[in-house]
């Protein structure tokens, strides 16, 4: 999922924005600052704002990320076997993980070195995101996505 806006807001946070991104910034913060009191909000300046009932846009990288996560664990570890198959599979690790290790790993921000390579890498990166596990049928959705 691209979103310019956010593109132009990272280069300016990592400092390597162009001087067309600055007057675009400038642009934007005027605005906010123009009509803030009649309720325009920052996320609205920068066209991040959220329908009701939507996510936000850090939410919606966030599960992003997870599904991608999610997507590679099944490739990499549970290839050649129905969607419906690896969705179990995955279930149950993701279930056996949180139910062990994870307790100590969870204040972590990377995965310890021993599981590099592994399926707990993953399995790492994907409760990193989203601490609830999917059911089967979500999972399932999600598999089934990547293939198209």
């Amino acid at each position: 999922m691209r979103w310019p806006e956010l593109e132009l807001l990272r280069r300016v946070a990592d400092r390597r924005e162009t001087d067309e991104d600055r007057v675009e910034i400038a642009a934007r913060l005027q605005l906010y600052l123009e009509t803030a009191e009649k309720g325009l909000t920052l996320d609205d300046c920068f066209g991040l704002s959220v329908c009701p009932g939507g996510s936000p846009w850090w939410r919606r990288e966030a599960t992003g990320r997870r599904d991608a996560a999610l997507r590679l664990l099944a490739r990499r570890h549970h290839g050649g076997r129905p969607v419906a198959r690896q969705a179990a599979e995955i279930r149950a690790g993701l279930l056996r993980y949180a139910a062990t290790a994870w307790r100590f790993d969870r204040t972590k921000s990377e995965p310890p070195s021993n599981y590099l390579g592994t399926e707990r890498e993953i399995q790492f990166d994907i409760l990193r995101v989203h601490e609830i596990i999917l059911s089967e049928r979500q999972l399932q959705r999600i598999l089934s996505a990547g293939e198209n």
